[in-house]
């Protein structure tokens, strides 16, 4: 299988998340997403597998679900690292951020503008 995900040089064009470029970064990672077959993964169009057992209780379709738990690693890894460190240390602890939506992300940092706005 060919290597579709993106050179490491193409990822550093897009500006790393910080507090004031969400508009310009989701757009950048979105079609880096894309580029990568990735975005159907972070939008939840695209779901794992579940598993197919024959009669002898075995997974059938094990390559599938590996498959997709690499694009969920792969797409999961491209927008951790394009975020500013300051900012991810906000994310670390959730393992599934891709998996419930960029969306997700989208309300977390809408929090976070609000905190630097009143305080």
């Amino acid at each position: 299988m060919a290597n579709v995900g993106p050179p490491v040089g193409e990822v550093r064009h897009i500006a790393k998340l910080n507090l004031l470029n969400w508009g310009s970064w989701r757009y950048g990672i979105s079609i880096l997403l894309e580029r990568s077959k990735l975005f159907r993964v972070t939008l939840r169009q695209e779901l794992k597998p579940a598993e197919i057992l024959n009669d002898a209780g075995v997974v059938t379709n094990q390559a599938l679900i590996d498959v997709w738990d690499q694009k969920d690693v792969d797409a999961r890894m491209i927008i951790y690292c394009n975020i500013e460190p300051q900012l991810q240390v906000l994310v670390e602890g959730v393992v599934q951020l891709l998996i419930c939506g960029i969306g997700l992300y989208s309300n977390l940092l809408k929090q976070l503008l609000r905190m630097q706005t009143c305080c």
